[in-house]
């Protein structure tokens, strides 16, 4: 995930980040979505990064947070739904 905070950051580089951190866990992204959020007064402006995968249960799943965490501490998780099988 360095790649995602160099500069010159591009949507290439975000998806191979976030597709390699899938892929070490089980999953495999079935879509990304990149938007700019807006950008609040006193806050530098940031980006919002949906994900849907498939794969995995639920110990891949605590082993991709996992990853996240370690990985790139600049990421906020704000929301994850998970739906077993």
């Amino acid at each position: 995930m360095d790649a995602l905070f160099v500069e010159g950051l591009t949507s290439p580089s975000i998806f191979s980040a976030v597709e390699a951190l899938a892929q070490g866990a089980h999953f495999t992204p079935t879509s990304i979505d990149i938007a700019q959020a807006r950008k609040e007064e006193g806050r530098s402006s940031s980006l919002q990064v949906a994900v849907q995968m498939q794969g995995g249960g639920y110990f891949e799943l605590k082993e991709l947070i996992g990853a996240i965490l370690l990985s790139a501490p600049l990421l906020d998780v704000s929301s994850l739904t998970f739906a077993g099988e």
